[in-house]
């Protein structure tokens, strides 16, 4: 008998320092904010996506271990250096925080790439792979960013923090430092939110 290979769509990510995250939940949160991904859940976290797709699911033991091999580069510096506002057709407007690709970053994330891409997969994303809660209207584009992501270039990425909110109107004290503080395995959910969280890779 022939095994099924269940697949699932992953968000592997940097969870953000106690600070940094408090500040992203107040601005997804704030009064005139419109978030369309509600940060107040305490399990939606802020986070950097270092790589998202569709993973088979029995593969997420050996990716671990990859992940294990970047320990020593932990915590990743996090330098927001903007507020920057993108524009969709899906969204509309939608708010991130920009992280500077300094050298330290390059050097973390050029040995993320090489360790994961080989798992990442040609199969397409679908709903039943993601996360939606009940109280969730279930974005169908969510599949399309997902799908989109395994088709980037390294040199095209961009790190960033998705503020998950159409307006941001409180202060930013930019530029500020953080850290990203640990590495998940995430089981995606609306809108790429980073939701369940499956392992994790700490100091």
């Amino acid at each position: 008998m022939i095994e099924r290979v269940r697949f699932v769509a992953l968000d592997i990510a940097l969870l953000l320092d106690p600070e940094l995250d408090a500040l992203c939940r107040r601005l997804n949160s704030a009064k005139g904010a419109e978030p369309f991904s509600d940060l107040k859940k305490p399990t939606n976290y802020p986070h950097v996506t270092l790589a998202m797709g569709v993973f088979r699911e029995g593969e997420i033991p050996a990716i671990l271990k990859e992940l294990v091999l970047l320990r020593p580069q932990l915590p990743v510096r996090l330098s927001v250096t903007d507020l920057y506002c993108k524009v969709s057709e899906q969204i509309g407007q939608e708010y991130q925080l920009m992280i500077e690709r300094d050298t330290a970053f390059n050097a973390f994330y050029t040995n993320f790439r090489e360790r994961i891409n080989p798992y990442i997969t040609s199969s397409p994303a679908s709903q039943d792979m993601f996360v939606v809660e009940r109280d969730e209207v279930w974005n169908p584009n969510t599949t399309h960013w997902v799908d989109g992501f395994r088709h980037k270039k390294p040199d095209d990425y961009k790190p960033h923090i998705s503020l998950k909110c159409r307006n941001a109107s409180l202060d930013v004290p930019l530029p500020i430092e953080g850290r990203g503080t640990k590495i998940v395995i995430a089981q995606i959910g609306n809108y790429c939110s980073c939701r369940t969280i499956l392992r994790e890779v700490h100091k």
